[in-house]
């Protein structure tokens, strides 16, 4: 049995930095080992959290596109911090995807401007404390309106197929023919 004066040494002990810091214990605690005991280390975070899931597009104007998506998840057994803490949002075309800006990981809504005749495809991931990257999300797609695909669409002089006229110059160029 420790006895009355286990609790206080426990505290000292605790408080002024483990065992073997110089603090003197009681008789009454003898029998317990002076040897310092290994910490409680938890393992390093290696697992990405999932994927965020439903990616969804909305435009509320024909310039503007607002994604949505579910939370992804990152598992809870690892000591704080973890958790998703970012969702980087990617958009691309023809030349691949770039990173085109994050979110904290408590929003899941991202709102990105664009071309009226742009067709832009966009994709999210998570990110955790840890930094680990989920999988991407599904892909989804803003596609041009009807308009942007008519062979007749309304088009300025520098594209009517007058020759020498330059973009941006108020003349035609010398020596054009």
């Amino acid at each position: 049995m420790a006895g009355k004066h286990a609790l206080p040494v426990l505290a000292a002990v605790l408080f002024a930095g483990g065992a073997g810091s110089g603090v003197a214990a009681p008789a009454a605690t003898a029998g317990v080992s002076s040897a310092p005991r290994p910490s409680a280390v938890a393992p390093p975070d290696t697992q990405p959290p999932t994927a965020p899931a439903n990616l969804r597009l909305a435009e509320p104007t024909p310039c503007m596109v607002v994604l949505t998506w579910d939370p992804s998840t990152d598992p809870p057994n690892y000591p704080p911090p973890h958790g998703v803490v970012a969702y980087d949002v990617y958009a691309g075309g023809r030349r691949g995807f770039r990173l085109i800006g994050r979110v904290p990981g408590n929003v899941t809504t991202f709102t990105d401007r664009v071309l009226f005749c742009a067709k832009v495809s966009y994709f999210v991931v998570a990110r955790d404390a840890a930094g680990n990257v989920s999988e991407p999300s599904d892909i989804v797609t803003r596609f041009p309106p009807k308009i942007c695909h008519h062979k007749h669409r309304p088009h300025g002089p520098w594209q009517s197929g007058h020759e020498g006229f330059v973009p941006g110059w108020w003349g035609w160029r010398a020596g054009a023919r």
